[in-house]
């Protein structure tokens, strides 16, 4: 029986016996590599395309439709941060009726969970300033949302449980 493979074949005692010279082995190998480097780029995107899950103004919809807002969410650029990291999406601040008088609160997006994590980094390192009132923070996927320090652990609560029902 005799099968053939490409330019090799297969011998009586069922050996195949390849004719290809090196350049064409070669070839082959740097195809195979050059496939697996595709196929990691295309997981590499996928994986970045889905940490950008939600924008904050989702976090803003979702916290209205559950009266956790006093008013709608107000654009904040981008200069007007003390500390922006790369990657920073959007952000917008917000009233709570429990302390209209202050910032009630901020929700940012963030395309990569590196520039997630430095901004909770600066957020949990005001903690305890004088003139730092936004210290509590939830994060849900792609999303920072930092709360005003003179909200009850109740109020906390009811924006970590709304903001989880974002699926």
């Amino acid at each position: 029986m005799s099968i053939l493979f490409g330019s090799g074949h297969t011998r009586k005692d069922n050996r195949v016996v390849c004719n290809c010279n090196e350049e064409v082995m070669l070839e082959m190998k740097v195809q195979k590599v050059m496939y697996i480097l595709i196929g990691c780029m295309v997981l590499l995107s996928a994986c970045s395309e889905e940490f950008a899950r939600w924008s904050a103004d989702d976090a803003l919809e979702v916290f209205q439709e559950n009266d956790l807002l006093l008013e709608e969410g107000t654009t904040i650029k981008k200069e007007e941060l003390g500390h922006v990291p790369e990657h920073l999406e959007e952000a917008f601040a917000f009233s709570i009726p429990s302390v209209e008088e202050q910032v009630g609160g901020k929700v940012f997006s963030f395309t990569t969970e590196e520039s997630l994590n430095d901004m909770k980094d600066y957020f949990g390192n005001l903690e305890g300033e004088a003139d730092s009132i936004l210290t509590k923070t939830i994060q849900h996927d792609n999303l920072l949302v930092v709360l005003n320090e003179n909200l009850t652990d109740k109020e906390f609560h009811q924006f970590k449980d709304t903001l989880q029902t974002l699926e």
